[in-house]
C-alpha cells in the first residue's frame, strides 16, 4: 500500500530541487501508482502527475532536507552564473514556454527564480553548455542519493565495507551468439582471478566490526576454487557485471568502448573517493578499515565501496571531466556510454542499493567527536 493519500500535503522533487505540493488525485498505471500534484504557490497549469519515487512525506526532517538541497542547488546556479563569460547572457526562462514553473516576481528575482521551474530549466541548459559531459540521473537514483545523505549525515549511519552482495541476480540480457557467451565467460574469469588475488591479502573480519558499526556477523571465507556466491558487491563488482551485460550483447565495438569507460570509472573512483566522495563522518571508517588490513592498498577503493558511493561519483563526474580536453564528438560519445552505466545502476538498483546502513558504534562516535574537537588527529593519535 502506498503511504500517500489524496488531500495530503507532501514534498516532491522537480529537477534538482524539492517543493511542497498537495495531492489532488491518484491513479494506477502499468508501472504502479502516480499522483496528481498541485505545487504550493503555483498556478493550476503547473499541476502534474508524479510517481512516488519523486515524493517524500511532509516531516520536519524532510523539510530541513528540502532547505539544504534547494540551498545547494541555488549555490550551484550562482557559481555557474559567476563562471559565465563576460558579456554572455544566461537563457531566461520567465515564460512558461521555456518549460519552467516561472517566477512569481515580474522582474525574475534571483532568489525566487532559483527556486522555480524556470530557473531549473535555465540552469540545466547552462550546465549542458558549461560542462563537457552531462549524465542524467533517474529520479529513483536521485532519491537514493538523498536517502544516502540523510542516513550518513543525520542518522550517524555507515555503509558496511567492503560492500556486501544481497543475493539478487543482476538483470542480464541473453547472449546472442557463441562469441558473446565466450566473452561473458572471459569477463567472469577475469573477475574471479582478481578476487582470488584479493583473497591472498590478510583475512578480513566482519565489515561492520571493522567499520565501527554496532552490529557484527563473521562471513566464512570460501575454500580456494569453491563455487559460491560472491560475498561483496563493490564498485569493481558492479562494473564487471555491467561488462558481462555489454559482452552478452555481442557487439565488439560496444564492448571495447565500454571497457575503456569502465577502466576510467575505476580510476576516477579510486582517485576521488577519499577526497571528494566521502562525507566527513565516513573518513574515520575508511581509516579504521585500512588500519585493520596492513597489506591493503588504499588506492584501490573501488574494491571497498559499493553503489552508494559510485552514485556520488556520477554527481561529481561532469565537473571532474569539465577539465578534460574533449572534442564535442568525444564528449557526446563518452556521455552516452556513461549514461548506459547509470541506466544499468537504475535497472539493478534493488540488487545494488541494499540499504546496508548500520548506526555507528559508541566508540566510533566518541572518536569522531574527538577528531571534530581537535583532540585527536583524523589519521591516528
Amino acid at each position: 500500500m502506498s503511504q500517500f493519500r489524496q488531500g495530503e500535503t507532501c514534498l516532491a522533487f522537480h529537477g534538482v530541487c524539492i517543493y511542497e505540493a498537495k495531492i489532488l488525485d491518484s491513479r494506477t498505471v502499468d508501472d504502479g501508482p502516480t499522483y496528481l500534484l498541485h505545487w504550493k504557490g503555483w498556478a493550476k497549469k503547473w499541476e502534474e502527475w508524479v510517481r512516488p519515487d519523486r515524493m517524500m512525506e511532509l516531516t520536519a526532517e524532510n523539510v530541513e532536507l528540502m532547505k539544504r538541497v534547494n540551498a545547494e542547488a541555488k549555490a550551484a546556479e550562482s557559481a555557474r552564473s559567476s563562471a559565465a563569460a563576460p558579456g554572455s547572457t544566461s537563457k531566461s526562462a520567465k515564460s512558461p514556454k521555456s518549460g519552467g514553473r516561472g517566477s512569481k516576481s515580474a522582474g525574475g528575482d534571483a532568489k525566487s527564480a532559483a527556486s522555480g521551474r524556470a530557473a531549473l530549466a535555465a540552469s540545466a541548459a547552462q550546465e549542458h553548455e558549461t560542462l563537457a559531459v552531462s549524465v542524467a540521473l533517474p529520479f529513483a537514483l536521485r532519491k537514493l542519493l538523498v536517502d544516502d545523505w540523510e542516513f550518513v549525515t543525520k542518522r550517524s549511519c555507515l555503509v558496511r565495507i567492503p560492500k556486501r552482495a544481497a543475493g539478487v541476480a543482476p538483470v542480464l540480457p541473453a547472449p546472442h551468439s557463441s562469441s558473446a557467451a565466450e566473452a561473458s565467460e572471459d569477463s567472469a574469469a577475469v573477475r574471479a582471478a582478481k578476487r582470488a588475488r584479493r583473497s591472498d591479502s590478510p583475512a578480513s573480519g566482519d565489515a561492520a566490526g571493522d567499520s565501527g558499526t554496532s552490529s557484527s556477523a563473521t562471513a566464512a571465507s570460501p575454500a580456494p576454487g569453491a563455487a559460491c556466491p560472491v560475498p561483496t558487491l563493490t564498485v569493481e563488482d558492479i562494473l564487471h557485471e555491467f561488462m558481462r551485460a555489454s559482452a552478452a550483447r555481442g557487439v565488439d565495438a560496444d564492448v571495447r568502448g565500454d571497457e575503456e569507460v569502465v577502466e576510467a570509472l575505476k580510476l576516477y573512483f579510486d582517485r576521488s573517493c577519499a577526497a571528494f566522495l566521502l562525507y566527513r563522518f565516513e573518513r574515520l571508517q575508511l581509516q579504521q578499515y585500512l588500519d585493520s588490513r596492513p597489506g591493503s592498498d588504499e588506492r584501490v577503493l573501488c574494491q571497498v565501496y559499493g553503489a552508494e558511493h559510485m552514485l556520488r561519483l556520477f554527481v561529481k563526474l561532469p565537473l571532474l571531466l569539465s577539465h578534460a580536453n574533449l572534442s564535442p564528438t568525444d564528449a557526446a560519445a563518452l556521455a552516452s556510454r556513461l549514461q548506459r552505466v547509470v541506466d544499468w545502476l537504475d535497472a539493478n538498483r534493488e540488487r545494488y542499493f541494499t540499504s546496508d546502513y548500520v548506526r555507528a558504534s559508541a566508540p566510533y562516535m566518541d572518536r569522531f567527536e574527538a577528531i571534530k574537537a581537535g583532540m585527536l588527529s583524523p589519521w591516528g593519535e
